[in-house]
């Protein structure tokens, strides 16, 4: 019985210390690399919310898409003659080209890793990765779809710090999920010693 008390004892004193120096150090860990912070109960709304968001502009894009390619089409073979001479059809089609691109890039990445439980698995989820392919498609579609990719990116940054913060949150307090319980356990234990010492021997 003593034994166990005293390797009880040394647990709890070694989760002690280390949440301690959790609790000392990860909220400056936190502030250098959270540029904003949300309230830790909020998280998983405000994860629903970006998906949202993200689901309503492919929702912009994709009708509109279609109903574009349908009256160029129309335009197409009514003034066939005329844009060989003034040459507007690549226009149009650049800018057909960068909803397509935009919608499946919406659909391949951004939303599969706004609606992902666990999003550090997917490739968005590393910062480095998230830059290339950001810029990769801001070359891919016209000037005017520039604000759309950054407010994209805005998104996916977004969450990229709300899982940091989860992270964090985790760390910083799931260590109390084994110190309290063995701490009560030490009390009771050495109670229960002290009885036994006192009056069964």
């Amino acid at each position: 019985m003593t034994a166990l008390l005293v390797a009880l004892y040394a647990i709890v004193m070694v989760s002690g210390i280390y949440g301690l120096t959790l609790q000392h150090y990860l909220p400056g860990l936190m502030n250098e690399r959270l540029s904003t912070e949300a309230v830790f109960e909020q998280i998983p709304f405000i994860r629903a919310q970006l998906c949202e968001a993200a689901e309503k502009m492919r929702a912009r894009f994709a009708p509109s898409e279609a109903r574009t390619a349908h009256l160029a089409s129309t335009a197409g073979i009514a003034i066939k003659p005329v844009t060989k001479v003034f040459q507007a059809a690549p226009l149009e089609a650049g800018d057909l080209a960068s909803k397509a691109v935009l919608v499946d890039f919406i659909d391949r990445q951004v939303l599969p890793y706004l609606r992902a439980g666990d999003s550090n698995r997917r490739r968005l989820g590393n910062p480095r990765y998230s830059e290339d392919i950001f810029r990769m498609v801001k070359l891919r579609v016209a000037a005017e779809y520039s604000p759309r990719i950054e407010e994209i990116q805005g998104w996916c940054d977004q969450r990229r710090m709300l899982d940091v913060q989860t992270r964090l949150q985790h760390w910083l307090h799931g260590w109390l999920f084994i110190h309290v319980p063995l701490s009560y356990l030490l009390i009771f234990m050495t109670a229960w010693h002290a009885f036994v010492t006192l009056f069964r021997y």
